[in-house]
């Protein structure tokens, strides 16, 4: 027989081991193991409205690891660049912000300033223009850096004979006329040449770039194709991947990501892609409006489904969603295990990772973000740990991190 001590040793053990379980599983899902390596507010709500950003980009200097962060919004003036260090003057004279890439240790910003030149600009020696090529088209905001070559780039664009904003319009003639997506490349301050970026649409069509990225021979673009029209009435859009090779100078590998009629409210939300050579991984929204989430402004009131798509091994996978939430983006570690995050409906930043075709559990990394459409950015340095920008509480923050696991 066993004695009521022994017993009550036996409940004790048990319980100690369920609070070590519920520790454990703490750990897991809030992110408690993570170390905070560094933290800092870049901007309080006195020098920026967190609510006015539109846009947020962050670099990573490619051996020290330092941050960089380019935001836009949508008040008067120019773009807010910002390092650790503090704020660094973006002068509004430079134009709209097209591209950046990281050289040397070096921070490069390109800026067309309207119909004239796109001037290259080292952040680090004071602004100073390191390049200047004259390019009178519309440019998109995708500069890609060539990194096997030092003095060669391409830059996406519009035709100059076709309206930028990648509208149906007519012609003189009466005929209609469709936004394409041409690519320019260049060496030094010249432009050697100008492909289309055929993506083979089965008729005359739209094909809106939305985001660009590039790998050592390839440049991923994904953008909306106009698709089929229905009873005459609706046209639905496709959500349309597109590889192209540099080599090959054509499109090599592409596909529909996902088609939906843009009807009432509902509209595709944030994008975002990384590749790792030929193979990409695309995260994107689809937003489900109401009437309430519009008037009262609160993007609790909407629906917004996440959704992950990978073209791999020259394969596509399956559209899947994967979540609820908004500011959704999907980073590679060194290793090219797959992150995504996002903002879930309670004001956290949540964390999915997958690694071959395992997804791992939602894990909460912060809590306490400023519900908003636009401010979080986040990117692995070399050593992979993770660089977070966020709002809370009005202002914007920095923060750099290990997480548990890596």
């Amino acid at each position: 027989m066993v004695s009521d001590v022994g017993r009550a040793g036996e409940m004790v053990q048990t319980s100690l081991k369920k609070r070590i379980l519920l520790l454990v599983l703490a750990v897991s899902a809030f992110g408690f193991g993570d170390t905070v390596l560094e933290r800092k507010v870049l901007s309080d709500s006195a020098s920026v409205n967190c609510s006015h950003i539109t846009w947020i980009k962050m670099f990573l200097t490619q051996q020290s690891n330092r941050p960089f962060i380019l935001v836009l919004t949508y008040t008067p003036g120019p773009y807010l660049l910002y390092s650790t260090d503090g704020a660094i003057g973006v002068k509004e004279e430079y134009g709209v912000y097209v591209g950046g890439y990281v050289r040397n240790d070096q921070l490069i910003l390109a800026f067309w300033n309207l119909g004239e030149n796109i001037v290259f600009y080292d952040v680090q020696k004071g602004f100073s223009p390191t390049l200047s090529v004259k390019m009178q088209r519309q440019a998109f905001q995708g500069v890609i850096a060539d990194p096997q070559e030092d003095d060669k780039f391409y830059i996406p664009y519009w035709d100059n004979t076709i309206p930028w904003w990648g509208h149906i319009i007519p012609a003189p003639d009466g005929s209609v006329c469709y936004a394409k997506p041409f690519l320019a490349e260049i060496k030094n301050d010249k432009i050697l040449r100008d492909y289309e970026v055929e993506y083979e649409g089965k008729r005359a069509e739209n094909y809106r770039i939305a985001d660009v990225t590039g790998s050592a021979k390839m440049i991923h673009f994904l953008g909306f194709r106009d698709g089929t029209r229905r009873n005459d009435r609706a046209e639905a859009v496709m959500l349309y991947y597109a590889g192209y090779s540099t080599g090959k100078k054509k499109v090599v590998q592409s596909y529909n990501i996902f088609e939906k009629e843009e009807i009432g409210l509902n509209h595709f939300g944030s994008l975002s892609m990384a590749c790792k050579k030929d193979d990409v991984f695309i995260v994107f929204r689809w937003v489900v409006e109401s009437q309430e989430s519009i008037i009262s402004d609160n993007i609790r009131k909407s629906i917004s489904d996440i959704y992950y798509f990978q073209y791999c091994n020259k394969t596509a996978g399956k559209t899947v969603q994967i979540a609820k939430g908004f500011q959704s983006s999907v980073k590679l570690d060194s290793t090219g295990k797959v992150y995504v995050f996002w903002l879930d409906y309670g004001g956290n930043l949540v964390c999915k990772t997958k690694q071959g075709t395992t997804w791992s559990k939602d894990k909460i990394i912060l809590t306490g973000i400023d519900m908003l459409l636009y401010g979080i950015a986040a990117e692995f340095d070399s050593e992979d740990n993770l660089h977070l920008v966020y709002p809370s509480k009005g202002s914007l923050i920095y923060e750099k991190r290990k997480l548990s696991g890596n």
